[in-house]
């Protein structure tokens, strides 16, 4: 069939029928979301024609509404996060980024602890240089 041949009248009326096509499977698609009734039956459920604007195949876009929903979804963490950590003693470092005095006690030794370490290798390098 020659395109040239066609009246604008048929031209005209196929651009109506196939809006209508795209009208009815963006409607099919609405009632069948939510099942996976879609994806059995071989719906191509990524076609131009059921994307919703706004969004690529990829998921790469996302509506700026969705985007500014997502941000403050992290800012709540974040301000809970900060709030546990001010109010916790036992976190090693406190809201100012410097290490806690729990944790700067946490990394000392005892001086026992250090003498039977010490005693401990002494006794050790002892019994190398003996058995050279």
């Amino acid at each position: 069939m020659n395109i040239e041949s066609i009246s604008v009248e048929k031209l005209k009326r196929a651009v109506a029928l196939k809006e209508q096509i795209v009208a009815l499977e963006n409607e099919l698609k609405a009632i069948l979301s939510g099942s996976d009734y879609a994806h059995r039956s071989g719906m191509s459920l990524t076609s131009e024609a059921n994307r919703k604007p706004g969004r690529k195949i990829g998921g790469a876009a996302i509506s700026e509404e969705g985007r500014r929903r997502i941000a403050e979804a992290q800012k709540l963490r974040w301000a809970k996060i900060k709030r546990s950590s001010k109010n916790s003693t036992n976190t090693p470092i406190g809201a100012s980024g410097a290490l806690s005095a729990s944790a700067k006690r946490a990394k000392t030794m005892s001086p026992e602890v250090r003498r039977k370490i010490a005693e401990a290798l002494k006794a050790r390098w002892a019994e190398r240089k003996a058995g050279i």
